[in-house]
């Protein structure tokens, strides 16, 4: 496993890669890598940085999800939350069956390794606050209105 590091107009965004797979997509301090990014990470910056400028939707670089059981089945859920649309941990929860699981959804979404691909920014609290995101509230604030204002 190698990891990358690249800086784009959301921060710094660090990528793992297992068998020109991105398995692992973090928020990082570490220094842009220097080195030559392979091709899935190439991809990877690329798509991220045509999404963070409203011209992609949805992404195609080579990724693997690693993740097992109650978080596999939350993720996958999420993956059907559309482009600009927000659910809450209570609604997803209820969408996988599992009503009163929405600590549960909120922890598998905190573990989400695949932050943006998945979009885990697009789950907020009932109240309608947004909740915390791992690149911190700004991020997923920040996430939340380029979509909002994408899809109007």
């Amino acid at each position: 496993m190698t990891e990358y590091v690249s800086q784009l107009s959301l921060g710094r965004l660090a990528f793992e890669v297992v068998d020109n797979k991105i398995i692992k997509i973090s928020f990082t301090d570490k220094p842009e890598t220097n080195a030559h990014y392979p091709e899935p990470v190439k991809l990877a910056i690329d798509e991220i940085d045509q999404y963070l400028r409203k011209t992609r939707r949805e992404f195609s670089f080579p990724y693997e999800l690693v993740a097992i059981g109650f978080q596999l089945e939350v993720l996958s859920a999420l993956r059907n939350v559309p482009y600009g649309e927000k659910i809450t941990y209570k609604q997803l929860a209820e969408s996988i069956g599992s009503p009163r699981a929405f600590r549960a959804v909120g922890n598998a979404c905190k573990k989400n390794p695949l932050p943006i691909l998945i979009p885990c920014h697009r789950v907020i609290k009932s109240d309608g606050s947004i909740g915390g995101y791992a690149g911190g509230e700004e991020v997923k604030k920040h996430l939340l209105d380029l979509e909002r204002d994408d899809h109007r």
